[in-house]
């Protein structure tokens, strides 16, 4: 809502040291942006018994003293309320236009060389970080997931061939200890009973002792060579991650083709950064490598807004002054000046001024024409503040009613500025 300043009050001045007692009559309907109005008083209609007229009034040529009655205010959206004093900021008014950030720009290339399969996004689209914008055929990664299906089977065929060979000679070597320590069992009991010589017991002993080693051997080296064949498809298997992750395959993809042994060639092209498409080339069919740049993204969070401000201004403006953004719908952002130029246009005599403002929502895009407000100061004094709506214009002087008792008196003013 527009609201106006006023330089001198007229008959005024005789009530300002009782200025929360005046009441300004003005139109309702211009009130709905009401938030620049500290304090609205509720509604008050006045009844006059026996108008029927909205106003009545004398002398037609200026403004006179009128009364409204209920049927009258409700018809004409009238709402009366006190004048505000408040401090104001000083601001400077310039329209500007929206630009990317120059960092936030970013290229998309495909990790690997391939034909387009499909192609999701176009110039012009917004996108999330890690949206699928394209995908490409790839020879390489279909023979890098090949490769590793290949070692994880062969090194997996060696881990069973090792528990086989390996397992068999121990359950052998198993049944030689059960052998020899029946054996060495029944030489001790006939040591015993002085059947048998103390050499056939010893005999039995060693046979029994070196029986326990070879089995303890076997199950040692059955352990060490199906941990290095483990360690080894572990390290298999994250090379190949590592080289599919470079080629843009996720570990989720990888898994599914360890899980389902199925090979796929279809590598997504992925945003890199949340943002806008400012540039797309690539078509399906194409064959596309990693040295192409196929899109190019702006993030358009944080954003810039340009400026241009007259010589004579160049002194108001300084880096870190707070700016108020306002779209052509009318939508509003804050913003601060981050760079401030050095040289004056020589046509124009205008300085660029640079302005940062966050925009998590994407309400200003990159060629959008904005209103600047640049905050460059604060009034020390209070300033008298009326809506627009309750100044009244006749013959080119300006008037305010005020109300007192059952009528609305005219009041002439003189009015400053008119800011949003």
């Amino acid at each position: 809502m527009k609201r106006i300043l006023l330089q001198s009050y007229g008959n005024l001045s005789s009530t300002l040291a009782n200025w929360r007692g005046l009441s300004i009559i003005y139109a309702l309907g211009v009130l709905i942006a009401a938030a620049f109005i500290c304090v609205t008083l509720p509604f008050s209609v006045y009844a006059h018994e026996g108008e029927n007229e909205a106003f009545a009034g004398g002398d037609k040529d200026k403004p006179q003293t009128v009364t409204a009655n209920e049927q009258g205010q409700r018809a004409l959206g009238l709402q009366v309320g006190p004048p505000r004093f408040s401090f104001l900021k000083d601001t400077l008014s310039a329209t500007g236009e929206v630009q990317a950030a120059e960092t936030q720009s970013f290229d998309v290339n495909p990790p690997v060389s391939g034909v387009v399969q499909s192609v999701y996004a176009k110039q012009g689209d917004a996108v999330k970080k890690g949206q699928v914008l394209a995908l490409v055929h790839s020879i390489e990664v279909a023979t890098t997931l090949t490769q590793l299906l290949n070692d994880r089977t062969r090194i997996q065929g060696e881990i069973t061939r090792s528990k086989t060979e390996i397992g068999s000679d121990i359950t052998l070597q198993t049944n030689e200890v059960q052998l020899a320590k029946t054996s060495y069992d029944r030489e001790s009991e006939l040591f015993k009973e002085g059947i048998s010589a103390r050499k056939s017991l010893q005999e039995a002993k060693n046979a029994y002792e070196s029986a326990q080693v070879k089995l303890a051997t076997l199950q040692q080296r059955l352990k060490q060579e199906v941990a290095l064949l483990q360690s080894q498809l572990k390290m298999t298997i994250e090379s190949a991650e590592d080289q599919l992750e470079i080629m843009g395959i996720g570990k989720p993809e990888i898994e599914k083709s360890l899980q389902t042994n199925h090979v796929t060639a279809d590598l997504p092209i992925v945003a890199p950064v949340s943002g806008a498409i400012t540039q797309r080339d690539i078509t399906l069919g194409e064959r596309v490598d990693p040295a192409k740049n196929v899109f190019s993204i702006v993030n358009l969070n944080p954003i810039w807004v340009m400026v241009d401000i007259f010589q004579e201004q160049i002194p108001n403006v300084k880096q870190g002054q707070e700016v108020v953004i306002t779209t052509p719908s009318q939508q509003t952002l804050r913003g601060k000046i981050s760079s401030v130029g050095t040289v004056v246009d020589d046509a124009t005599k205008t300085l660029h001024v640079r302005i940062v403002t966050e925009n998590p929502e994407g309400i200003l895009r990159p060629g959008m024409f904005v209103q600047a407000q640049i905050v460059v100061g604060s009034k020390d004094k209070q300033t008298l503040i009326l809506p627009a709506s309750a100044v009244v214009k006749d013959d080119g002087k300006r008037f305010v009613y005020t109300k007192s008792d059952n009528s609305f008196k005219p009041v002439e003013v003189k009015t400053g500025l008119e800011v949003a």
